[in-house]
């Protein structure tokens, strides 16, 4: 098992576009090592061993994890969830009932037609289906629903302090 971490460099949060740009390479070495794997030699292994890596979670705060993987940004007046689609203005009446959880394939064919949407209608097109292109939508076996994950601490302290369902 291996944890990466990552700070972005800049004095300012990326655009979504930047940020996606610098994790394009990041992504094809993660297709490479799936793909082919790297052999490793070792004290047991001396010849080398076929290690072969797949991501399982991304841990991020909530920003951050919109931005990673795909899904509008938390500010998102429609679409603030990345697990359901429940809408901003329902969250105080919420109810797992409610709302319809997202759908992996179906958010990978949003993302992949906003990739292809003239950067000009790109922001519309995330406005009206809640979905960004992510260079992680390359990884055909990740999930962004179920591998994307925001971290213990922001979650706990969002919804301690009241920030989690009292925004208008």
């Amino acid at each position: 098992n291996l944890c990466l971490c990552a700070i972005l460099p800049g004095l300012t949060e990326p655009s979504h576009a930047n940020l996606q740009q610098f994790l394009g390479p990041f992504v094809d070495d993660l297709l490479l090592l799936y793909t082919t794997g790297i052999k490793v030699r070792t004290l047991s292994w001396p010849q080398g061993r076929l290690v072969c890596v797949a991501v399982v979670g991304l841990i991020c705060d909530h920003p951050a994890l919109c931005k990673v993987t795909g899904f509008a940004e938390h500010a998102s007046t429609m679409w603030p969830c990345t697990k359901c689609d429940i809408q901003r203005s329902e969250i105080s009446m919420f109810s797992n009932a409610s709302c319809r959880p997202w759908d992996c394939v179906e958010h990978k064919q949003h993302a992949w037609v906003h990739q292809n949407t003239l950067e000009a209608n790109q922001d519309e097109y995330a406005r009206k289906h809640g979905v960004w292109w992510s260079e992680f939508n390359r990884l055909l076996y990740f999930d962004p629903i179920m591998m994307g994950m925001i971290d213990l601490m922001d979650s706990l302290l969002l919804s301690e302090h009241g920030f989690i369902g009292n925004q208008s």
